[in-house]
């Protein structure tokens, strides 16, 4: 593994191509672009205070595995975190809360287990979610890619489906309620 540190908050690109972790010791982490070469686990040795906060955009561009949280990282994105390959997946005791963008092309999967969906998230691209854990939401949110529900999705907020759903096991307990936009579908077989 090795360290991520940032001399220069703010400014150029974070490129993660040589290894398969990071080692996170501090925050934030707020350059420009942080573009993921391959497969990539953000962990850190010690729990307490680790923190990655993406303020800009965090891009997987390669690799058929995942760009994993792991440890007891506390992720934050109030940007745009962007897979164009593999998948995103949050390994509890991680966390991830997100205001931000979250866009998945076609093939991938943003596993939201340990994800915290604030108000003001937003969805774009092809790929798939895939609520397979504990999945919060804290606010209103319209959901335009294709998801799957295997676990608990609980919160205050409202969930508008505007893409197909399948509900395949778990529970849903929104405050808000769960919508099914007009001419969308939601599929159960729990």
């Amino acid at each position: 593994g090795f360290t991520v540190t940032e001399s220069s908050p703010g400014a150029g690109t974070l490129a993660f191509d040589s290894g398969r972790s990071a080692w996170v010791v501090t925050g934030p982490n707020d350059a420009a672009i942080n573009d993921v070469l391959a497969n990539l686990t953000l962990t850190s040795s010690i729990c307490g205070a680790p923190t990655f906060t993406n303020a800009g955009l965090l891009r997987k561009t390669a690799g058929t595995g995942a760009l994993t949280v792991a440890s007891c990282i506390a992720m934050t994105n109030t940007g745009t975190v962007e897979l164009q390959a593999g998948s995103l997946v949050v390994s509890p005791p991680a966390t991830l809360s997100t205001s931000g963008l979250l866009t998945a092309a076609t093939g991938t999967a943003v596993f939201l287990h340990a994800v915290t969906l604030e108000a003001g998230a937003t969805f774009s691209g092809a790929g798939t979610l895939q609520m397979n854990g504990t999945t919060t939401v804290n606010g209103d949110l319209t959901v335009p890619l294709p998801t799957v529900l295997t676990n608990t999705v609980s919160g205050p907020g409202k969930l508008t489906l505007a893409a197909p759903m399948s509900w395949v096991s778990g529970s849903v307990a929104l405050s808000g309620g769960l919508d099914v936009a007009v001419g969308q579908t939601l599929t159960i077989t729990t």
